[in-house]
């Protein structure tokens, strides 16, 4: 499958799924939430909310109702972030999902190792509040007068662990 296809494929799968009532329900903070049909309502604010790049929100949301043909449309930047709030962080969660599922079972250049998916791990050396507490857990980088360090792991295929430990150990869950 080409990437051209398997993006036809993404916008297709996310616009069955953006429409789905069970989505729907799902996506929303409150029930009482996009119950009426308006201007934005929950597809047309998630479909904003995903085809946000760089420009201005006014600009922005302009652009949206024009590229879908509904440019008469005058909907305020202030609309779109109340509109925004009564969505479920999740909702977005949900998406990226169905997109990394199509991607993981049907991308040709997704590479695997005899048969295994391929991870990689980012391990970074972050610096901590200096307190003794902190030192005596995670230890202390720079000597005697250095301060206290920990070490940060990452897991990355689509961030599935992170993990802060100290410098001299394999790093290891903390709460």
């Amino acid at each position: 499958m080409c990437m051209h296809s398997l993006l036809h494929e993404a916008a297709r799968i996310l616009r069955i799924h953006i429409n789905d009532i069970v989505y729907k329900i799902d996506a929303r903070q409150n029930p009482s939430d996009f119950s009426r049909q308006g201007k934005l309502g929950l597809t047309n604010t998630v479909m904003l909310s995903l085809n946000c790049c760089a420009k201005s929100l006014q600009v922005e949301i302009d652009n949206f109702y024009e590229v879908i043909g509904r440019s008469e449309c005058s909907v305020t930047r202030s609309g779109y972030l109340d509109a925004r709030m009564k969505l479920k962080p999740e909702a977005f969660s949900m998406l990226l999902d169905d997109t990394i599922k199509l991607a993981a079972g049907n991308h040709p250049l997704l590479m695997r190792l005899y048969g295994y998916r391929l991870y990689a791990i980012d391990g970074s050396t972050i610096i901590l509040e200096d307190t003794i507490a902190l030192r005596g857990e995670f230890g202390v980088s720079g000597g005697e007068k250095g301060v206290a360090s920990g070490r940060l792991s990452t897991l990355n295929e689509r961030n599935l662990f992170s993990a802060l430990g100290n410098r001299n150990q394999l790093p290891c869950t903390k709460e």
